[in-house]
């Protein structure tokens, strides 16, 4: 069977993991293009040096490629604002987009929580890495108790001279706790982000908080459990994300329980950093996806 040919949108790190990925993925992607805006890219050079069809002339270049009509599925791999205006200058030519920028468009995804709910979306979000590394692990507590509310710490590597705006913050943040709650099952989220300026860099790590019902033994050994597996699955498609702690439960007084899972995130090194493990989840969560989706459309 023919693998089903996909351009990424975005020549920076992200991009170029995503084409590394696919590169030395399951067969069933074919790189057919990288698009960039900047003539020095890097990552287009690199495109360019392993045979593949490159254009700096943005969304415009791809749609002029003599192969374009061959692509079924784009990766965007730009900025929001980028992204919405990509989508409105593919309507109409039936691409499936798969795509990491924080606009809100497009069906919320987390593989093996919802994909297959969503499969035939035209526009599918992979959100954020904090979102794919917690909401498998709450939606998988869901199957045992209501979650009554989680939270995420989410904790990356900084340079010692790196910013982040506080605006850029709040869409991660704001993206992550919108998923705990409309993908992950919980009845609120809450997430924070923070920048380790240690170095050498430390691998990405989150923690996790989830507030339940009144767990019994039987009920403690169920969530554990659910966890494990849910965790496990996670890793068949990123094998660097792992449960960095013994999964904790307390029993505070009022009836409730508290699930506490400490997570630790390695980048495969595809393109990437190691110790990017955050921005790793997500690309490798992007390419399932995309493989998903291509395997439903034949």
């Amino acid at each position: 069977m023919q693998p089903t040919k996909v351009a990424v949108i975005g020549s920076g790190a992200v991009g170029t993991d995503l084409m590394m990925k696919v590169l030395h993925g399951t067969g069933a992607l074919e790189m057919a293009a990288l698009i960039g805006i900047d003539p020095a890219s890097p990552g287009l050079a690199h495109a360019a040096g392993l045979g593949i069809p490159t254009s700096a002339r943005g969304l415009a270049g791809l749609l002029a490629m003599p192969h374009f009509a061959e692509i079924a599925l784009v990766f965007d791999a730009t900025t929001a604002g980028a992204h919405r205006a990509n989508v409105n200058a593919m309507a109409g030519h039936g691409k499936r987009i798969v795509h990491l920028t924080q606009s809100a468009l497009g069906a919320r995804v987390v593989p093996g929580v919802n994909l297959d709910a969503h499969v035939g979306a035209g526009n599918i979000n992979v959100l954020t890495g904090s979102a794919q590394a917690t909401v498998p692990l709450v939606a998988a507590i869901a199957t045992v108790t209501p979650v009554l509310e989680a939270s995420v710490a989410a904790v990356v590597a900084g340079a010692p001279t790196e910013t982040i705006t506080l605006e850029r913050v709040t869409a991660l943040t704001d993206t992550t706790a919108a998923a705990l709650t409309t993908v992950g099952g919980a009845l609120r989220g809450r997430a924070s982000l923070s920048l380790d300026r240690s170095q050498p860099p430390p691998a990405a790590r989150a923690t996790l908080r989830a507030v339940v019902g009144e767990l019994d033994g039987r009920g403690r050994a169920a969530v554990t459990a659910a966890v494990r597996a849910a965790a496990s699955r996670v890793a068949e498609y990123s094998p660097g994300f792992r449960l960095a702690d013994e999964i904790g439960i307390e029993s505070p007084p009022a009836g409730t329980a508290e699930v506490t899972i400490g997570l630790e995130l390695t980048g495969a090194g595809a393109h990437l950093p190691v110790h990017a493990g955050s921005l790793d989840l997500m690309t490798a969560a992007a390419v399932r996806i995309a493989e998903r989706v291509a395997a439903s459309s034949r």
